[in-house]
Parts: structure tokens; C-alpha cells; sequence
């Protein structure tokens, strides 16, 4: 799909450096007999006792004003009322969805609220851990990094947990590693079909569309990114990535 597209000396040293780079991420590093990662068996360790001594105490922290004011809104729902007609409320209403979603699930304590902030938080420092071991092939790094993004969040004070702004970095990262498996694709000229534009940028958009119900800020970062990426790549390839940016705001505008 891309055989129009002539690579320069430049882009030719570029493509083989990010080959090296690829051929040397599938070497693993040394693990143990079960397959993980010796480097990463500490951090995880202290991450597991981490849990076990400060998710209680977490859970039982009180709710703060703006996660009371949602839940009142999302009861209000359960009960037959109208978002925006029964209580002023100026924010989009996804994270009224997401209160109604645990509430429903999990039941109304302030406990279940607090530990599903929680996981959403460890999913967060997972994929942060992710990027920086692509950033700088060292497990154990990468590894302790995340620990130290999941107990300096259960240390600080619960004015800073059951956010918008913390519930919008899952998925913003989430939609970014797909922007980055994009941009490594398009990049090495590896060959792409047109369905597979669609449903990359379906899958993306999507995830965008969530993070953007949740509050709307984020569509600085997800046209920050699409620029960014579409200006590296632009020589040649531009109808190709104009059709990812079209499917990704038509379906993240289908999702709002």
C-alpha cells in the first residue's frame, strides 16, 4: 500500500535503527524458571506487600466532595431522575457512567468506589511501566518505576483519588500505545491494508471517545499525538494517515 513511497538515505538509516531496536526488544532478559523476569521479581514482591498492607487503609479513606457530588448524580439516575435537569452539573456526564458502572456492579459502599480507583491506578502504572522499559530496556527499572507510581498514589491524601484527571490516564495511554504500534508500523513501511487503517483507527478513536466523556481536556493530547505522528510521516503517506484520523473522529464521535 505504501510502495509509492521512496525512503531517502535518512529514512532508510531511521528504518534499520528502529529494526536493531525491535530485533532487540524480542530478546528477553533472564528469567526465572516460571518465565518472569528475575529483574522484575522485587518490585513486584514489594508492590504485592505493598497491597496487602496499604489497600485497606485506602479503602477505608473517605470520599471527597466531587466523587459525593457524582455518586448523589448517578443515584439520581438509578432512581429515574435526568442528568442535568434534576442537579446543576457543568462537566460532561462520563464519570457519572463510570459511578453508575461500579455502583451497579459493586454496590454503593465508599470502599468499592476507593479499590476500583485503585485498580484503575495499578492499570495505569502497569502501562506507564511499559513505556519505560521501551524507553530503556532495564526490567528492573521499568519494574521499580511502577511501584514507586502506585505507593506514592496510596500516599497521597484522598483529595487526589476517585479523580477525573487520574480516570483519564488509563485510557490515554491505552489509545497512545495504539498510536505508537501505528507510527512503528508506518514507520519500518511495513505493509498495511485499508481494513486495517479502519479498525486500528476504529479501536483508537474509540478509546479516545471514552477518555473525552470522562473529561474533555484530553483532545489536546490526542491531537498533539496525531499531529505529531502525521508530521514525521507526512512525505508521501498523507491520504493514509488522513484516513485514520477521519476513522478515529467519526467513531469517537459515534462512541459520544
Amino acid at each position: 500500500m505504501y510502495d509509492d513511497f521512496q525512503a531517502g538515505p535518512k529514512m532508510t538509516d531511521a528504518t534499520t535503527a528502529l529494526e536493531a531496536i525491535d530485533s532487540k526488544s524480542q530478546a528477553s532478559p533472564d528469567a526465572s524458571p516460571q518465565g518472569l523476569p528475575t529483574e522484575l521479581i522485587p518490585p513486584l514482591l514489594c508492590l504485592i506487600l505493598l497491597l496487602v498492607v496499604a489497600a485497606p487503609i485506602f479503602a477505608c479513606k473517605p470520599l471527597t466532595n466531587d466523587a459525593i457530588l457524582y455518586d448523589l448524580q448517578a443515584d439520581i439516575v438509578r432512581h429515574g431522575g435526568v442528568l442535568y435537569r434534576e442537579l446543576l452539573e457543568p462537566n460532561l456526564p462520563g464519570v457519572i457512567w463510570v459511578h453508575l458502572f461500579v455502583r451497579r456492579l459493586f454496590g454503593p459502599s465508599s470502599e468499592a468506589l476507593r479499590l476500583f480507583d485503585l485498580a484503575l491506578f495499578l492499570g495505569t502504572a502497569i502501562l506507564a511501566a511499559v513505556w519505560s522499559y521501551r524507553a530503556t530496556r532495564n526490567v528492573a527499572v521499568s519494574g521499580w518505576l511502577g511501584f514507586a507510581f502506585v505507593i506514592a498514589y496510596v500516599s497521597v491524601p484522598e483529595w487526589c483519588h476517585c479523580q477525573r484527571d487520574i480516570w483519564l490516564l488509563l485510557p490515554t495511554l491505552a489509545a497512545l500505545e495504539l498510536r505508537r504500534r501505528d507510527f512503528s508500523s508506518r514507520w519500518s513501511n511495513e505493509t498495511v491494508s485499508t481494513g486495517q487503517i479502519v479498525r486500528r483507527g476504529v479501536l483508537e478513536g474509540i478509546i479516545w471517545g471514552v477518555a473525552f466523556w470522562i473529561k474533555p481536556y484530553v483532545a489536546v493530547a490526542a491531537v498533539a499525538a496525531w499531529m505529531a505522528g502525521e508530521a514525521t510521516l507526512c512525505c508521501g503517506r498523507f491520504k493514509h494517515g488522513l484516513l485514520r484520523v477521519v476513522s478515529i473522529l467519526f467513531v469517537g464521535g459515534l462512541v459520544g
